[in-house]
């Protein structure tokens, strides 16, 4: 895509059996007790893979170029409904195949044109050698480890990923081809951005139930290779002067405690 279209808007309609299936995989990767009557939070990217014709596939214009997922927000107003019309509206950014940021934002109305749903997604097309030197960062000095509440997932391997691949319509092939992702600087194929979202909303309501979550905002600092276990470490959220917490954080940590990944919820 080489042009901003700020008026593509599809009629879509959300699957409950999509949500069901999304909710039991993140579930069983995180070890807890199915919610199948919920909608998840990343319900957006079962609304795209129901919306073919929406242009949200971005592929480098030029040779040795890999397009990256670096930045992700997800907003909800209010509850996703199931089985009703929902309107898609999207914005596209013009691909930068320099290296610069580029990607989508949209938003997920109902037909009274309420909105439901914000989302803005970031990408970046890096060369392999640029690809090979992300390699994520540490734990910021000032936070001791000990401090963190965390939860771990089963392994991300390849029979959980083409499950989600399936559900959210993703066609990369840097998450399906070790020989695609190997020829683009890697050691092998690499978890989606948006199931490693996913996980987080879930990882979050078990650390801390009684946190509200209305917005995610995460940063991808590393690539997560398939069968990697993760580490979701929440830091104590800090409460303002009423005792409510506004803002909390979570790391998320490879084996070898690189963090790979970090989200700022919003209440």
């Amino acid at each position: 895509m080489t042009d901003r279209d700020a008026g593509l808007s599809r009629s879509v309609v959300l699957n409950a059996v999509d949500c069901d299936l999304l909710n039991e995989l993140f579930a069983a990767l995180l070890r807890l007790p199915t919610q199948p009557d919920t909608v998840p939070f990343s319900a957006p990217v079962l609304v795209f893979a129901d919306s073919e014709d929406l242009p949200l596939t971005f592929s480098a214009s030029a040779e040795d170029w890999i397009t990256v997922h670096e930045y992700q927000l997800i907003r909800r107003n209010s509850p996703m409904p199931i089985g009703r019309p929902l309107q898609v509206a999207v914005q596209v950014d013009p691909e930068d195949v320099a290296g610069g940021a580029f990607g989508f934002q949209a938003d997920i109305l109902g037909l009274d044109g309420s909105k439901i749903y914000r989302t803005e997604t970031k990408l970046r097309n890096l060369r392999p050698e640029d690809l090979r030197r992300m390699q994520g960062t540490g734990l910021p000095r000032s936070i001791d480890p000990a401090s963190l509440d965390c939860i771990v997932t089963k392994p991300l391997d390849r029979t959980a990923v083409d499950a989600y691949l399936d559900l959210s319509g993703d066609r990369n092939p840097l998450h399906s081809d070790d020989l695609y992702a190997q020829a683009c600087g890697l050691s092998g194929a690499v978890v989606p951005g948006m199931l490693v979202a996913g996980l987080l909303e879930n990882a979050l309501a078990t650390l801390r139930p009684d946190l509200p979550l209305t917005e995610a905002r995460v940063r991808f600092l590393a690539p997560i290779y398939l069968g990697s276990n993760l580490r979701f470490c929440l830091q104590t959220p800090k409460t303002g002067p009423d005792g409510k917490v506004s803002r909390t954080r979570i790391f998320v940590m490879d084996s070898d405690d690189t963090v790979t990944a970090i989200a700022d919820f919003f209440m």
